[in-house]
């Protein structure tokens, strides 16, 4: 064995061994680093072995020397870069629960880019689901996971992962607007949604040549959902609109300086560099090298902030003030223009109250929002009553253990939930 020879063989060992020296488990990345260093160094002394078999040529014997120790230094550096990553993942320096939080959520954001793995429940609600858009405050990003799988269609920006069909291939078809309550906020699998539900049982009843669409979206106010559907969602072309409204829309009334009909006392403009999911090339994900650099410059910097961002955030203590002063008549009136749009453009409308109740961590700001849900829910009554369109009052057959919180369905409250609207649905001659 040539002195090449040898040389190659101990920095071949040597590259592949550097990915298990860190490891404390085996998985799957190291799988594909072991056969991906194993490759580096077969193809190295390969080179090599090519170099002393072209001796008589010494040009060409040089040129092959000079790639197999090419080869051979990258099978180092990425047992190298395997090793960094590793220990960069696992790092628990910091043990307090912030700190393990958020080496919760990056790994979780590596394993979804590297791995097309869910995001993880500490990252439902922040900026690492959603992207910008040039109408609306931000949208649903298609790209990203929600539990394990793809959820979000990337034309509407709509949670649904069943393909759209064409308005002539559907019988009858229903969407449903609002917040993260329509939207099924921390609810992994889609079929655990009230719209979903409520699908199952309109196509039980009807057949499967029906839709109920989730158009909810998780922190949209009234305003959001106005903008969305008369953007975008408006061409789904639905019979019935089921408007599920007036949670988030407490929040600009107790927020200084007063409550402006564009909100803009509440949001401002919110960009999502930092806080979205980053893009690798594809085409270099396979290497340790390039993982290392991702990680370290597009994933760890990364803010894991909510996706409501607020112009004003006002002391507790001011918050009951606020929504004293700041009456519903904004809600109402974005209210009865959407109601009056949805039925010039000839849709059928059914209003539904919004349930909320105090919950843990904070009972006493629960007890204030009710107050301000409660208001937007005589709101919507009212509007039901001037315009002429069904209003299903649900909330006196749903319990506090319908929510996981103090606003979200469970599993069982969407299905409870869904067997509500279908029945006031059915009761107001909208199902067909």
């Amino acid at each position: 064995m040539t002195a090449f020879q040898r040389l190659a063989l101990a920095l071949g060992a040597v590259a592949c061994l550097s990915v298990l020296v860190l490891r404390p488990v085996w998985t799957v990345w190291t799988g594909v680093d072991l056969v991906g260093l194993a490759s580096i160094a077969v193809l190295g002394i390969f080179l090599l072995r090519l170099a002393t078999r072209s001796a008589a040529h010494a040009r060409l014997g040089r040129v092959f020397a000079g790639l197999g120790m090419a080869v051979l230094v990258l099978g180092l550096l990425e047992g190298a870069a395997a090793r960094l990553l590793a220990r960069d993942l696992e790092h628990k320096d910091d043990s307090t629960e912030a700190a393990l939080a958020r080496r919760d959520n990056l790994r979780h954001v590596f394993d979804a880019t590297f791995l097309h793995r869910g995001l993880g429940r500490g990252l439902m609600g922040t900026g690492a689901l959603y992207e910008e858009h040039h109408y609306l405050p931000y949208v649903l990003n298609p790209k990203a996971t929600y539990g394990e799988t793809r959820q979000f269609d990337a034309y509407y920006h709509i949670r649904r992962t069943e393909p759209l069909r064409p308005r002539s291939a559907v019988k009858w078809r229903a969407l449903a607007l609002g917040g993260s309550t329509t939207f099924g906020e921390r609810l992994e699998r889609e079929e655990d949604t009230w719209v979903h539900r409520l699908e199952d049982r309109v196509r039980a009843k009807l057949g499967p040549d029906c839709d109920v669409i989730n158009g909810g979206v998780g922190g949209y106010t009234l305003n959001e959902n106005i903008i969305h559907y008369t953007m975008l969602l408006t061409h789904l072309e639905p019979d019935v609109v089921i408007l599920y409204e007036g949670i988030n829309d407490v929040e600009p009334r107790w927020h200084s300086p007063g409550t402006m009909p564009d909100y803009s006392n509440f949001w401002k403009p919110w960009h999502g560099a930092g806080t979205t999911l980053p893009e690798p090339v594809s085409a270099l994900a396979w290497s340790s090298l390039y993982r290392l650099w991702f990680f370290r410059a597009r994933i760890r910097p990364m803010e894991f902030q909510g996706i409501q961002i607020l112009s004003a955030k006002d002391q507790v203590g001011r918050l009951p003030d606020n929504l004293e002063k700041n009456g519903p008549w904004v809600y109402a009136s974005h209210l009865e223009e959407l109601v009056r749009l949805l039925l010039a453009q000839g849709r059928k409308v059914l209003i539904v109250p919004q349930y909320f109740r105090e919950a843990e961590p904070h009972p006493d700001v629960d007890r204030l929002f009710m107050k301000g849900v409660a208001e937007h829910n005589a709101v919507n009554e009212d509007v039901a009553k001037k315009l002429g369109v069904p209003f299903a009052n649900v909330l006196p057959w749903l319990e506090p253990n319908d929510t996981g919180d103090d606003c979200h369905f469970t599993a069982r409250g969407s299905d409870k939930f869904a067997a509500l609207v279908y029945e006031a649905l059915e009761k107001n001659g909208l199902v067909k």
